[in-house]
């Protein structure tokens, strides 16, 4: 079953949108309980966790947990303060408003900017942490998302929202190839497109030297 199917039949992306639209409504403590929340070793999560889970059923406990870390990256992602200066961490805009791809924001950090007048652009993942990331499985793939994902909210743009619909499949759907490739084309393609756009730069400020 692919990804698209998937989202057909349980409307995964339009659960991701609202639970973004409601996270950004969040007062900052509730924020900041799911940002530190874990259902691991019997822990007890957050509270705000529980009316989202009798809101959307995330299934039994082996599913809820892989929700409860959707749900705490994603409040990760979400800009702190208070509501009417936040928006949702997925919400799309526009890439130059640094909407992003989950593979292009691993990439760019949600940065329009990113790369420009660099000769060697630098990656906000580096392509081996990128391939260990996409390789990793079950407990240790949630690990490494959560903590990239925790360098990329430092990062990124206040304002800018990632297709969080992209995190979801990676981590409820670890079997899926395609979702992984998807991220890896994106990455790749953002890599690429900053480098072409150096190497542009760079043989227009040699022409006019040369001139």
């Amino acid at each position: 079953m692919q990804p698209d199917d998937i989202d057909r039949k349980t409307n995964l992306g339009d659960t991701i949108y609202q639970i973004g639209q409601t996270l950004s409504d969040l007062d900052p403590g509730a924020l900041a309980s799911l940002r530190r929340m874990s259902l691991e070793g019997g822990q007890a999560g957050a509270p705000y966790f529980w009316r989202l889970d009798a809101r959307y059923d995330f299934g039994g406990d082996e599913r809820r947990q892989t929700w409860a870390r959707i749900v705490q990256i994603m409040a990760i992602l979400t800009d702190k303060g208070r509501a009417e200066d936040k928006r949702s961490p997925h919400q799309p805009a526009n890439k130059d408003n640094g909407w992003r791809g989950l593979g292009h924001a691993l990439c760019d950090a949600c940065d329009p900017a990113w790369g420009q007048g660099e000769i060697e652009p630098r990656p906000m993942l580096s392509e081996l942490r990128f391939a260990r990331l996409l390789a990793a499985r079950e407990a240790m793939r949630a690990e490494l998302i959560e903590r990239t994902v925790r360098a990329l909210a430092a990062k990124k743009p206040s304002g800018t929202g990632v297709n969080c619909t992209d995190l979801a499949r990676f981590l409820l759907y670890p079997d899926d190839a395609a979702i992984v490739r998807k991220l890896a084309r994106d990455y790749y393609a953002r890599l690429d497109r900053g480098a072409a756009n150096n190497n542009d730069d760079t043989d227009s400020s040699m022409t006019g030297d040369a001139a």
